[in-house]
């Protein structure tokens, strides 16, 4: 008896083991958006790896790598600087995060928020096009 109970006991465990949490994780975002406003233009790159940023106005270029994961309701993305391969401001380390929306070619970023210099960038807010693939 002991021995049927704890092989129903195992075959329970296995199947609530193989059920789904209800959640999935959303998808990484992919492909590159960017926008020129006020003599500044500004690309993010997302990539499976991770984030390729960079900026160009008067103030100099700016070219980060970050890493990056976005929250289960595909709403928020939350990152890490990895490297700062050009520029002054943010380091190894910041942390920054921002919501997003994307409608068909448009990606929306609202709610800025990072450490260090780059919790100063709220500028970065607003509505970014797609750019076409390069082959």
């Amino acid at each position: 008896m002991l021995r049927g109970a704890t092989m129903a006991l195992t075959v329970v465990l296995l199947a609530a083991m193989a059920l789904p949490a209800g959640e999935t994780s959303a998808k990484k975002l992919l492909g590159t958006w960017s926008r020129t406003k006020d003599d500044a233009t500004v690309h993010f790159k997302f990539q499976p790896d991770g984030l390729h940023f960079f900026s160009e106005s008067a103030l100099g270029k700016l070219d980060l790598e970050v890493d990056y994961g976005v929250s289960k309701d595909g709403k928020v993305l939350f990152g890490r600087i990895r490297t700062v391969k050009e520029g002054l401001g943010p380091v190894k380390g910041d942390l920054l995060s921002f919501g997003f929306t994307i409608a068909g070619d448009t990606l929306n970023i609202t709610d800025w928020k990072g450490t260090g210099v780059v919790g100063l960038a709220a500028a970065l807010q607003g509505e970014y096009k797609k750019e076409a693939k390069k082959e």
